[in-house]
């Protein structure tokens, strides 16, 4: 009777060391990352004066919603509000401002219906550094990251940058930019928090 017990705890023991290894597992390849708030890489101050640099893409466009991205950071903005509903630091993120023309950049899909973005950075000076896809989940404003370069998002399933119709003027300073559809057109910073006077 106790040598079952004892094979029984050995046995008991074993399990439970492969099961705490392949959740480890798991997790380090990301697949049971828990979803984190997207406030954790939200812009502390964002200076609405700064030039807003070399060009803000587009990546999604529907009747009440855009989401776009420039060399300072992602956006989402809701038309019908009038209203940042939010924005992504790639400071925070990638430890550096983002690129949208060139070998460097900053990759950004969406897909088809808007409620989820992966972006990356790419460096091709430094290939072998370790990287990182973020996925956002709009609907509840969480992302999550996953270790090394995947193909995140079939381009099957991604919103075609070609669908855009409206387009954004950056002026010279954030604070201005304008986004134009038509006859229509939204300030796109107004209201939003500024680190300067």
């Amino acid at each position: 009777m106790r040598h079952k017990k004892l094979v029984f705890g050995i046995a008991a023991i074993i399990l439970l060391a492969l099961a705490i290894r392949t959740v480890a597992v798991l997790y380090v390849q990301g697949d049971l990352q828990l979803s984190r708030s997207l406030s954790e890489l939200a812009f502390d101050k964002l200076d609405l004066n700064a030039n807003p640099g070399v060009g803000v893409v587009v990546a999604f466009e529907s009747e009440d919603f855009i989401i776009f991205y420039g060399d300072f950071g992602l956006f989402g903005y809701d038309l019908k509000n009038r209203e940042i509903t939010f924005g992504i630091d790639f400071v925070k993120a990638f430890g550096r401002k983002g690129s949208v023309q060139g070998e460097y950049g900053t990759g950004v899909s969406v897909s088809r219906d808007g409620k989820k973005i992966v972006f990356c950075d790419i460096d091709p000076d430094n290939p072998d550094a370790p990287v990182e896809d973020f996925f956002v989940d709009v609907p509840t404003l969480t992302y999550k990251r996953k270790p090394g370069r995947l193909e995140p998002m079939k381009r099957e399933d991604r919103y075609s940058r070609e669908n855009v119709t409206g387009y954004i003027n950056p002026g010279y300073k954030i604070g201005t930019m304008r986004y134009i559809r038509g006859d229509e057109e939204w300030v796109l910073f107004e209201g939003y928090p500024s680190s300067t006077p």
